[in-house]
C-alpha cells in the first residue's frame, strides 16, 4: 500500500491526486485515509486507488463514504 494515492476524474484521461501518498502501511494492517488527509474534496465522477511505481500487493476491500451530487449532466 504504500506510495498508493487516491485520484478522481471526471473523463478518465486527466487524474488529480485527493490524497498524499500512503507511507508506513504493514502487512496485514489496514490502512485509513481520513478527511483530514485529503488534498482536494471537489466532485468526481470517476475515483480510483493507484500506485504508480512498481509494486505488487493485495487490496481486500476500499469504501467511500460522502454525499452523491445531484447534477446529472453528462
Amino acid at each position: 500500500m504504500n506510495g498508493v494515492v487516491v485520484q478522481g476524474s471526471n473523463d478518465r484521461a486527466a487524474w488529480t491526486d485527493l490524497t498524499a501518498p500512503v507511507t508506513g502501511a504493514a502487512e496485514g494492517v489496514w490502512t485509513y485515509l481520513d478527511n483530514a488527509k485529503l488534498l482536494d474534496s471537489g466532485d468526481y465522477r470517476y475515483l480510483r486507488i493507484y500506485n504508480g511505481a512498481s509494486w505488487n500487493g493485495n487490496l481486500a476491500e476500499a469504501e467511500f463514504y460522502g454525499e452523491l451530487g445531484t447534477n446529472n449532466a453528462l
